[in-house]
């Protein structure tokens, strides 16, 4: 009887330790699943980043070079819009680079140095494709700045970096797009009636600097990377 009874203790023990085997074994096929869904997921979201920074930098590059006014006059026509949400960083740039406090970046400088150089904004996504971006993405934001050895002597050497960052997560992406700029002279032109410009003005010329209104700008997209 006793033989018996241990028998029986020794059966419910081997039955425990082939629970908790099973049990383990499951466990660690569920972390493995999830380890490979986790996986997946990343990827997705990273292309997905790359991809929209892509997108984006195309449009912003459309944006840029599509202007090509032909009088101040059009051009003020075109700023009366930017409250309507057009063209806000064409005029952006146009009003405040080259300005005294947006220095432009040197590569033999420092990073904190090249700090005063950036210029970050918070890119709102509306109409178009606006509702898919925003499933792809969590936080979007620009980084400009500008190169030029010597602004003095000739604009035209300006080179514009335009980064597209992306984020989603903990996965992020970055599209760098280079422009260069081209300065001519407008014809002289009398603006026909007065234009109110004042709305558009505190969005993209909030420090109320003066241009140089016979300048006729216009960019030109050199690569994206």
């Amino acid at each position: 009887m006793q033989k018996s009874k241990h028998n029986k203790g020794s059966a419910m023990l081997i039955a425990i330790i082939v629970s908790v085997v099973v049990v383990a074994f499951c466990l660690s096929l569920l972390l493995v699943c999830y380890s490979l869904y986790a996986s997946a997921v990343r990827k997705v979201t990273s292309r997905q980043c790359k991809e929209l920074a892509k997108s984006l930098s195309i449009e912003l590059e459309q944006e840029l070079t599509k202007l090509n006014f032909a009088s101040y006059e059009e051009e003020k026509l075109a700023l009366e819009r930017v409250s309507n949400g057009e063209n806000s960083l064409w005029f952006y740039l146009r009003y405040n680079l080259f300005q005294e406090n947006w220095p432009g970046y040197k590569a033999e400088y420092s990073e904190e140095q090249n700090k005063l150089s950036y210029r970050e904004f918070t890119l709102d996504l509306s109409g178009g494709d606006s509702s898919r971006y925003e499933a792809q993405t969590s936080d979007i934001t620009l980084c400009v700045y500008w190169k030029n050895e010597d602004v003095l002597l000739m604009k035209e050497e300006t080179l514009l970096c335009v980064e597209v960052h992306v984020t989603k997560d903990d996965q992020s992406a970055i599209m760098r797009n280079y422009f260069t700029l081209s300065v001519s002279n407008y014809p002289s032109t009398t603006l026909s009636g007065e234009i109110d410009t004042s709305q558009a003005l505190e969005i993209v010329n909030p420090s109320g600097y003066s241009i140089d209104e016979d300048e006729h700008w216009k960019w030109n997209f050199q690569e994206r990377d």
